[in-house]
């Protein structure tokens, strides 16, 4: 379904879809905002191909990922947190302040141009716009003021799979 310009998305497959998307259009830089956890979307076989394929393609490529619950990231997406262990230069994951409320949103910046969106995590429905530098610029803006103030977790390093 489309609303407006942006494809709408409100399956697993097709939020998997524009995700695997959004990761593949990046050249240089990611932020993930990961308020929802969800091994379907983040764990996948395709998302970690994906991401993988991302971290690889060059020496500037860098992905930042920010969680709420680092114990929970761990249970559910066991390749994802593998995969940034193996690029730690490339990948990186830090969690929320906790004296900071975790928003309801998740949400993906791709490049400063392109964004996987999701207003409610409460409902797997959002959207994936192509080429939206105004909104992936607040959402960009938004990530690093929280990227700024949160932490890596320090037994994210001493996890053995």
């Amino acid at each position: 379904m489309i609303i407006g310009q942006a494809p709408w998305f409100d399956t697993y497959e097709s939020a998997e879809t524009m995700l695997i998307s959004s990761i593949s259009t990046a050249r240089r830089s990611i932020h993930l905002f990961a308020s929802l956890n969800d091994p379907a979307l983040f764990n996948s076989r395709a998302c970690i191909a994906s991401c993988s394929r991302f971290a690889r393609s060059s020496s500037v490529a860098r992905m930042k990922i920010l969680i709420e619950d680092h114990k929970l990231f761990t249970a559910r997406n066991p390749a994802l947190l593998a995969l940034a262990q193996r690029l730690t230069g490339r990948i990186q994951i830090r969690t929320v302040s906790s004296d900071k409320p975790f928003a309801s949103d998740c949400y993906l910046v791709g490049d400063h141009r392109s964004v996987w969106y999701i207003p409610d995590t409460g409902n797997l429905s959002g959207f994936y716009e192509e080429d939206n530098r105004v909104r992936a610029q607040k959402l960009t803006n938004q990530f690093l003021y929280t990227w700024e103030r949160s932490r890596s977790p320090v037994d994210f390093r001493h996890l053995a799979f």
